[in-house]
């Protein structure tokens, strides 16, 4: 529990105070849409997976686009999270909008 106290200036700064207001605000608009991206990414390789798991495909494409899948998710959400809690808030929000379209999208799709 000592080492978590060495980022803690990094996670309490909203945003970087290095950079300038605008550009703070245009990061605090990008992560969202990363998120968003990165989220319709991988919930499209959910269904994708699970479509080929109910269709009887192979069980070894289905798993490596699992690992894919999930490795791009842990890479992005650690990148954001050694950024600071804003970053990681927004890109969370991203994959949560991506979340709720994709439900929605497989909704509509399924008689």
């Amino acid at each position: 529990m000592v080492r978590l106290a060495l980022d803690e200036s990094v996670m309490m700064n909203a945003l970087s105070p290095d950079l300038s207001h605008w550009a703070n605000l245009l990061l605090l608009v990008i992560c969202p849409v990363a998120g968003y991206l990165i989220g319709r990414l991988y919930f499209r390789g959910l269904w994708w997976s699970i479509h080929r798991l109910v269709n009887g495909g192979g069980a070894a494409a289905t798993i490596a686009v699992f690992v894919l899948r999930f490795a791009l998710l842990a890479c992005l959400l650690v990148l954001a999270a050694l950024q600071g809690a804003a970053v990681l808030l927004c890109i969370a929000i991203g994959i949560l909008i991506a979340r709720f379209v994709s439900l929605r999208r497989a909704r509509i799709d399924t008689p």
